[in-house]
């Protein structure tokens, strides 16, 4: 028996969550010691896990300083996350190094995780990246502009990584760590696994060596959604409620009378009474995904990693709706490959309904969602769980 240390330190949703299960059930069927470390243990519930499984709190960074608003490169990402200075990294890292002192891993596994892999790079274990392709860079590579469509103010970017690269190395001297050249070094790892396809992987021309992990999932218990009696494209929507464009979207597919079934985040008993009777369906209770996607037409999200690669291997066309970078440059991406369309934050009403009009009208994006579909069937280098675990054991 071995013992495995999982790791999720930065980031939000649940996404973070499905990458581990399928890999984490592997663990213990082979009868492994599994610890979890992660962001947001109150989420944890909204899955099925093994009592054998003891989850922590993973150290994270809580401030209140004002975030930099204009993220150019990846060293900005982890400024606001505490990289900013020696005084505010040095403590989260003694404290990741506590934990592993303590839970002495056979193996570690990180997603998103660029403080305890800092934390851990001098300890003589099997260390593995299990996350999507944004928040990987490949290691030894210089700062990419995480802005493509934007012209990159190269010597800030510069100034950047060498700020963040001088804090980094500050820490790791006095605290007995490896000194990096460049903050992609921090994602050395003995095996680097992205989850989802090569075709959405931002750094898909500079990256070797990485296996691409499928985006199935396993059967789970949430409910089968429940469409509509109609002849209508069944879609089915994954979005939340904070977000200022999904109210302004659910009346337009509402006017549409599209037949949709949405799970949406932190829904208000209000949005239930408003499109009681219409041809929108919310619910505040998750779905099981594998079961909507076997049925839907169409895809709506906010282009997370999770709900688009499971999109794409169902061959469904998508709208996404971005709120963050990382997920504008997906965005980017799946539009150029003609799979789907992305509504703006500056959109009003009419010009979503227009948007969604010409999509739902445009054959074109479910017959290039079915050919990637097909294309990957046929040509797929995808490994599964059960081979990435495989390989863990290897190691081990």
């Amino acid at each position: 028996m071995s013992r495995i240390v999982c790791v999720w330190e930065l980031g939000d949703d649940l996404g973070h969550f499905s990458n581990f299960s399928p890999l984490i059930e592997e663990m213990l069927q082979a009868n492994h010691e599994v610890f979890f470390l992660v962001k947001d243990l109150a989420n944890s519930e909204c899955f099925s896990w093994s009592e054998k499984i003891r989850f922590f709190q993973a150290p994270i960074f809580l401030s209140k300083i004002d975030p930099i608003q204009e993220v150019d490169c990846f060293a900005n990402i982890l400024q606001n996350k505490g990289y900013y200075s020696a005084t505010t990294l040095t403590p989260l890292v003694k404290a990741w190094m506590a934990l592993f002192s303590l839970l002495q891993p056979d193996l570690i596994i990180f997603d998103h995780a660029p403080t305890a892999l800092l934390a851990s790079n001098n300890l003589s274990i099997p260390r593995i990246t299990l996350s999507n392709g944004f928040l990987t860079p490949p290691a030894g590579t210089a700062p990419q502009n995480l802005q493509p469509w934007l012209v990159a103010d190269q010597s800030r970017m510069e100034h950047s990584e060498a700020h963040v690269v001088e804090v980094i190395n500050k820490v790791a001297i006095n605290l007995g760590l490896q000194n990096i050249a460049r903050i992609s070094d921090l994602y050395s790892a003995r095996l680097t696994c992205i989850t989802g396809f090569k075709a959405i992987d931002f750094y898909r021309s500079t990256r070797t060596n990485a296996l691409y992990l499928s985006p199935a999932s396993k059967p789970n218990s949430h409910p089968k959604p429940n469409w509509q009696p109609n002849s209508g494209k069944k879609v089915f929507a994954y979005l939340k409620s904070h977000c200022k464009t999904t109210p302004i979207l659910l009346d337009a597919l509402a006017l549409l009378n599209v037949n949709l079934v949405c799970y949406c985040a932190g829904t208000k008993d209000a949005a239930y009474i408003k499109y009681r009777g219409s041809s929108v369906q919310i619910s505040n209770t998750l779905f099981d995904i594998n079961a909507a996607l076997a049925e839907a037409d169409i895809v709506m999200c906010h282009a997370g990693p999770g709900m688009v690669n499971a999109a794409l291997l169902a061959g469904c066309p998508m709208v996404l709706i971005p709120m963050q970078l990382e997920q504008a440059n997906t965005s980017r991406i799946l539009e150029a490959m003609g799979v789907a369309i992305s509504l703006k934050r500056s959109d009003d009403a009419n010009a979503i309904t227009k948007k969604l009009s010409l999509f739902f009208n445009n054959p074109s994006y479910a017959e290039q969602s079915r050919l990637f579909r097909q294309r990957q069937c046929e040509f797929s280098d995808l490994i599964d769980a059960q081979q990435v675990w495989q390989l863990c054991e290897a190691l081990l």
